[in-house]
């Protein structure tokens, strides 16, 4: 937070998705997943979803419901970010829904520790998902006869 404009906020959204998709780009490769696709979608989503989190936030803060307010931001993130990504893997990873999940619990179990290893903790819990999901046999797929 404390960004003055929307745009601040967007950019820093676009930047964050960016980073963190490329980070991850390593792991689900193994499944096919192709980089500029994946980074794209990642950092335009999650520029949208930097601001729509902190309004949440904002509303909440506005009706004295602090901690309601940053959770919800919180798994907003991991929705923002989680979500796309998702629609990028249920073609190319078993389970692939299980993602969204692991994102936003990521994002929940690194908001506890927020100041001091956020980018630890939301590595290990997305890491290991991205891991056990990217190993995992793609959907099958019905054949047409």
């Amino acid at each position: 937070g404390g960004e003055p404009g929307i745009w601040s906020r967007l950019g820093k959204g676009f930047v964050w998705g960016a980073v963190i998709a490329g980070l991850q780009w390593p792991i689900v490769r193994a499944a096919g997943v192709r980089p500029v696709r994946f980074i794209a979608v990642s950092a335009v989503c999650f520029a949208v979803g930097y601001p729509g989190g902190q309004t949440i936030q904002k509303i909440f803060i506005s009706l004295n419901m602090h901690r309601t307010g940053y959770w919800l931001a919180v798994a907003a993130f991991g929705l923002f970010l989680g979500v796309p990504q998702w629609w990028i893997f249920r073609r190319r990873m078993h389970r692939a829904s299980l993602w969204i999940v692991i994102s936003v619990a990521g994002w929940m179990l690194a908001g506890l520790e927020w100041i001091h290893y956020f980018i630890q903790t939301y590595g290990i819990v997305t890491g290991a998902g991205l891991v056990w999901l990217a190993r995992s046999r793609p959907p099958q797929r019905e054949e047409l006869s």
